[in-house]
This record gives C-alpha cells, structure tokens and sequence, in this order.
C-alpha cells in the first residue's frame, strides 16, 4: 500500500531520532539516514510545530514514508469511540478462567459498555455461561464441535453472547470461532481481541480507534502492564512489572520484524474484520505464538500493524514459579513453528557482522584490533552517508555545502560507534537466550590455545553476559525491594527456560532456523522528500 497518510493525522519524532541538519533524519528502526529536501525540511517544520497533514498527495505520500520508516509517529484526531463511524465487537476466549472473565467483563462494562461481546469458552470443564448467566441476560447456549470445526451464533437480544466449543482447540480456535461468529447484520469493522483476566482502563479503546482512520492500518494494539495476581509471589510481581514479555514498554512505535516493537500480544488487540477475512484469521495449528505469527502476516501483506502506548490494559502474572517458568519454556517453543513461516524474522539475533566481530575481539581481550575496527566502519558509514551530493539545481548557494557535508560525516562516524557499543546488549541477550551452550563449547575449545590475557578477558566477558542484565536491571529498579541475588537469579531463570524452550522447539521441528542469526547494516536512503 503506497497511499498518502490522510489528512489530519499529525505527526510527532519517534524515539531517539536525531535531526542534526534541517535536511537530515537519523533513526528509526531498524536505523536509516533520511535526506530531505529543503521543500520538504520546511513541510516537516510545520508538521513538528502541530499543524496536521493536509490534503495535498505529495505532502501525504511523504508522510506516508515518514511513518513507515519509523522516524515518525503518527497521532490520529481523538473521536468518541460510539461516534466515530467504526462498528467495534470485543471478542474474549476463554477456558477455565472464571475468575479472569468476571473481572474482563466487568471492566469491559465500565469503559466500552456499548460495545457488544462474544464469549468463546475453549471446552471448559465448567461452562462460561454458568459464570455470566446469573449478571447477564445471555442468550442460549451454543455447542461448538471441535470436529466440525463449525462456528454457531447464540441468539440474544443482550450485548453478550456466549459460545461453547465442545473440545478445546487453543487459543487460535477460539478466536477465529469468535470473529467468525458475527453475522452480516451485526457485522463489526474491527474485532477487539480480549483474553480472559485482562483489566482494561479507561479511554482506551478510544485510543485505539482514532488509529483505524488510516486506511493503511490493519491492527492496533495497546500496552499490556503486568497485575499482580491473587497468589503471585512478590517476586514474580517486581519482576513482571519491569520484565513482562507482554508489555512492549511505553514508546508508540510502527510494529513489524527487526524493528523496536517486532510483535504485539493478543492479550488485547483490535483488527480491522476485512484483514481478519483476508488472511484467514490466527493459525490453529500453532498452540503458542499464534499472535506473532498473525502480525507478521499482516506486514507481509502490506498491512501496518501500530502500538499504542498511550491505551492501557493489565493482566495478571502468574502465580507459581513452575508456571511462569513453563510460560517462558513455551514462548521460546514457539520460536521453531514461527521460523519455518516467518524465515530470519524470528532470528535470535539482528546485528552487523562488523559489530559481531568487534565484541568477539573485546570479548578475547584484542582491544587494539577491536578499536582499529571500531574506527574503520565509522569512517566507512561516513563516506558511504556522504558520497551521494544533492542536486546542483537544488542548492541556491553551495558555499555551506562542505560544512553541512562535514556534519552529517561525523554524525554518520558517530552512528556507527555507538551502534558498535550498542550491539552489545542484543549480543548478550542471544547468548543467554539461544546460544549459551554453543558459546560455552567454542570456548572450551578455543581454552587451550588461549593466552592467559585472553582467558581473563573471555572469563570477565562470560560472567557480564550472565550476570550484567540481571544487575542493571536491579539498579535501575532497586527502590522496589528485591535483593540484586534474587533478581539476576529470576533474570538468568527467566533467559534459561526461553532458551530450553528454543531448543525443545528445534528438536521437535527438526530444524535449526531459529538458532540462525541475521546479519545487516544501516540504511541510507534520500527518497523521504521525493514527492514534495
């Protein structure tokens, strides 16, 4: 889809996004360089100063890839969710939670109380009706054969409706019977998906909607925060608050592959009803990562997928070790059947192979040949940003020419630097979570021809990479009252059960596609003011 940003969308700098010259953006992510011309330097002034996008195609189209670069963020015009003209349906899967769905109903009813519900029960051992039936006026039961697969609609004149599945089919299952399930009377645009024990807030469904304005747009999602649940231990709770594999933190951000938010949850989501139609739905062969799996198809094809920070839900951690250990286990499990549909996307890790490189050699203690590399792919990203000049036609007056050249070099040298530094944290991060084993094999192996420097600095580097992320963490988060122990222990159990679950997964699959890393660079393009 190449059609301009509509009008009225206005448009703010994304996280981390440098403009060091009025022609020049660097950020987004994954990270580019992005020249303007002096037309469209101006068209971005007047944006960042509040002015919403006009009607103007040009000026939409380079809106349009001002947003799908990542550099910017669009923020739609806030319209009452009940008059906004978009037909919304809240669909809540269901199995065994009764607890979970009288608090999601209950919250639903206090912030979008006019939006009608479906309850799809996924084969409880108690009925969800038996939960709903004594507060609500619920239509007659409808049993869902799980070996026909058939979607049937519970008759009520009430805002719920109630459908049972007779076998659990999953999460995925359940979903799909929920969307499938409204009729063309009752047709809604979007599908807001809810999972059971989810507490919504208010105003944020009408934080969502706006988004949907945008023809483009085919899902939005809000942030997820953690609850303590009824029974969590204090720890798990500290933890979950700051480490919840749900919450995608507090910055809006274009969701897709390799970039800063890669994947929503489908603990809540809304999805346009003509993208669900198109693509078919969730895939019910996939027990865990079956919201991954949809996002990433619908960027496939050509949907934009958008997190909203700004709109809030929370939902409760667990409650026992074993059980949150086993929910790490089964999200990495997932990693294999996501691999095999989705390629390098869900590689474990996305770095340069210079940056590789450079940590490998600080990693052994070469620190001489890891600076010469350091500096030589800043300078070599400098010369490749400036090697392209802009037209002749378009300078009125070249005497500033050199020095703006000058400028965007060092700004290029230091992207390049930093980006080194950086790629420390998602090195880390792969060793703990996919190659802890492979990585303590290479260096045995390595041992023996080691010099003794060299083994100090690979032991040093090996004790950072367990411990470093469980200590930041703690210092950040310390006022909290968790001992720095117990944290990096829940920090290293936390990355050991995922990576387990990465493993189990690629033995099953018999595939070693997850384990693969993807190597790439930063980009630097010029075409964001072509249009204007």
């Amino acid at each position: 889809m190449t059609d301009p940003l509509p009008p009225g969308f206005r448009l703010s700098l994304a996280r981390g996004v440098r403009r060091p010259l009025p022609t020049v953006l660097i950020g987004g992510s994954p990270t580019r360089v992005m020249r303007l011309s002096a037309r469209g330097a101006a068209v971005l002034d007047r944006w960042l100063d509040g002015n919403p996008v006009g009607s103007d195609r040009g000026e939409g189209l380079m809106a349009r890839r001002l947003v799908d670069s990542g550099v910017t963020d669009p923020v739609p015009q806030r319209v009452d969710a009940r008059k906004g003209g978009l037909r919304c349906g809240i669909a809540i899967p269901i199995r065994d939670d009764p607890a979970g769905l009288e608090a999601t109903l209950r919250s639903i009813a206090e912030t979008a109380p006019w939006a009608p519900v479906v309850v799809v029960d996924d084969g409880s051992q108690v009925g969800a009706e038996s939960e709903v039936g004594a507060e609500s006026e619920v239509g007659a039961e409808s049993e869902v054969g799980a070996e026909s697969n058939a979607e049937v609609e519970a008759e009520s004149e009430s805002a719920l409706r109630v459908l049972r599945r007779l076998e659990p089919g999953g999460p995925a299952a359940a979903r799909n019977t929920a969307w499938r399930s409204y009729a063309e009377a009752d047709r809604p645009d979007v599908v807001v998906f809810v999972d059971a024990g989810v507490v919504t807030t208010p105003g944020w469904i009408e934080r969502l909607l706006p988004h949907f304005a945008d023809p483009a747009v085919g899902a939005v999602a809000p942030r997820v925060r953690a609850r303590g649940g009824r029974r969590s231990s204090k720890s798990i709770s500290i933890y979950e608050r700051h480490r919840s594999p749900l919450d995608m933190g507090p910055h809006a951000s274009l969701v897709r592959p390799a970039s800063r938010v890669p994947y929503v949850p489908t603990a809540a989501l809304a999805l346009r009803m003509t993208v669900l139609e198109e693509l078919g739905g969730f895939d019910e062969t996939l027990r865990f990562g079956e919201d991954v799996d949809l996002v990433w198809r619908l960027h496939e094809a050509g949907w934009r997928v958008r997190y909203e920070p700004a709109a809030t839900v929370t939902h409760p951690d667990r409650e026992t070790l074993p059980a949150w250990i086993r929910q790490r286990f089964n999200y990495g499990r997932s990693a294999a059947p996501l691999a095999s549909r989705h390629g390098s996307a869900v590689a474990p890790l996305a770095v340069s192979g210079w940056s590789l490189g450079f940590w490998w050699l600080v990693g052994l203690g070469r620190l001489r040949p890891a600076s010469a590399l350091a500096a030589f792919t800043s300078v070599a990203l400098a010369a490749k940003g400036t090697r392209r000049r802009e037209k002749p036609a378009r300078e009125k007056s070249p005497r500033g020419r050199p020095a703006r050249q000058r400028a965007l070099a060092v700004e290029l040298a230091r992207l390049a630097l930093v980006g080194n530094l950086r790629s420390a944290v998602p090195i880390a991060s792969a060793l703990r979570r996919a190659w802890t084993l492979p990585g303590a094999v290479l260096l045995a192996a390595c041992w023996p021809r080691m010099r003794t420097r060299s083994r100090r600095f690979a032991s040093l580097s090996a004790t950072a990479v367990l411990v470093a992320p469980g200590l930041s963490d703690w210092w950040r988060h310390r006022q909290d009252g968790m001992g720095p122990l117990r944290w990096c222990s829940m920090r290293i159990a936390d990355d050991f059960a995922y990576q387990a679950g990465v493993w189990a997964g690629s033995f099953e699959s018999r595939s070693a596609a997850a384990l693969v890393p993807r190597f790439g660079t930063a980009n630097v393009t010029s075409s964001a003011a072509r249009p204007v």
